[in-house]
């Protein structure tokens, strides 16, 4: 492994561990039952993404990713619906 090589995997590493941090950063306070509850404010729905889909679309792009890289991904499984509720361009 070159320096250059070595140093993009440590920028990489960093990036997703604090991806991670964030992550659970945002669901620090989420109760279980409201994961799939899109939020309200002043009593009105905010039309958005809930927490669940936004979690099951981004869960999507590691074995995405790996392909593009030519890299083996087989290792990663997901329920058999997710790409269906969860792939780009699907409604919340």
């Amino acid at each position: 492994m070159t320096i250059a090589t070595s140093s993009m995997a440590d920028t990489i590493t960093r990036t997703l561990v604090r991806t991670n941090e964030l992550a659970n950063a945002l669901l620090a306070d989420v109760k279980a039952d409201q994961f799939s509850s899109m939020p309200k404010s002043d009593g009105k729905t905010i039309n958005t993404n809930h927490a669940a889909f936004v979690y099951g679309h981004l869960s999507l792009y590691p074995k995405l990713l790996l392909g593009f890289l030519g890299k083996d991904a087989s290792a990663i499984e997901h329920p058999p619906k997710f790409a269906e509720l969860f792939m780009h361009g699907v409604d919340c």
